[in-house]
């Protein structure tokens, strides 16, 4: 065994255990290793050296009431899609309370990161480097506030990603952006304009569901599908909406209850939808 590692499921759903220290030496904190452990207490302090912790590491840790400290070390938190669920995420139904801080070295934030982990607060700062960022990752993180900006080198937003959470400042999303999953930022108050990426060709069902947008809504050329609900109960969106030609399908009730839309405006291909009494409605 590896003396720089705690190896998979070392002290999984342990009830006796109600503290923990962990090696200054670690680099590693392998699956399930701390998974359920629901008596430990208190704060959890990954030390400095520490590069991966791998899926489900402290899930369900539930009674962890202090603050979660992450090392400047740390790239990898948890896994990517195919490898994982979102309810396998490394601190997934935590109990931490305290302000959330990513270190800068982190390149993979993996499925269900920190999904349900109410007590964390403050704003969120991905860092540069992110490659990558899993479904369900900040899901009903409901204290946390403030502006979302998505790091160039993630090109897309996979389901759930920040849905029920309680982000309330603007969105910030880049040009290289193709896709973004069902129910990304749903339930999600974020506010401002909403800017679609240059580039975006899949909204997905439900991904701005909710949301709190304002100004004109500007649907890019790229896309090539509009989800049921995609854009619904945005009270304040404004304008005439014209749907690109490229369009090739658009879900049911895709806006939804936005009453201060003055129209909408259909590419030839797609004058049957004009007539189908979901696009607006609900």
């Amino acid at each position: 065994d590896n003396d720089d590692e705690i190896p998979g499921g070392a002290l999984n759903n342990k009830k006796s255990l109600t503290s923990l220290v962990l090696p200054d030496k670690l680099k590693k904190i392998c699956g399930d290793a701390f998974a359920d452990c629901n008596m430990l207490t208190g704060s959890l302090i990954i030390p400095e050296g520490v590069e991966e912790i791998e899926m489900a590491a402290f899930r369900s840790c539930t009674n962890l009431n202090g603050a979660l400290k992450l090392p400047s070390t740390l790239k990898v938190l948890g896994r990517m899609a195919g490898y994982t669920y979102y309810w396998d995420g490394p601190f997934r139904d935590c109990g931490f309370v305290g302000e959330l801080i990513l270190p800068e070295s982190l390149e993979v934030i993996g499925w269900g990161a920190f999904e349900g982990c109410r007590g964390l607060y403050g704003e969120l700062r991905l860092p540069e480097n992110l490659k990558s960022l899993g479904q369900a990752a900040f899901s009903g993180l409901v204290n946390m506030v403030g502006s979302i900006e998505i790091p160039q080198q993630v090109t897309t937003i996979e389901e759930l990603t920040f849905s029920g959470s309680g982000f309330n400042g603007t969105l910030t999303l880049h040009d290289g952006i193709t896709s973004i999953g069902e129910g990304a930022f749903s339930g999600t108050a974020l506010k401002g304009e909403l800017h679609l990426p240059k580039n975006l060709e899949v909204i997905s069902k439900e991904s701005f569901c909710g949301c709190d947008f304002s100004g004109t809504l500007v649907i890019p050329k790229t896309v090539r599908q509009i989800g049921a609900k995609a854009f619904a109960y945005n009270w304040r969106l404004m304008g005439t909406l014209e749907i690109p030609e490229g369009v090739l399908s658009i879900g049911s009730g895709a806006c939804a209850q936005c009453r201060m839309l003055e129209g909408v405006i259909f590419p030839e291909s797609l004058e049957s939808i004009k007539y189908e009494p979901s696009w607006g409605e609900d």
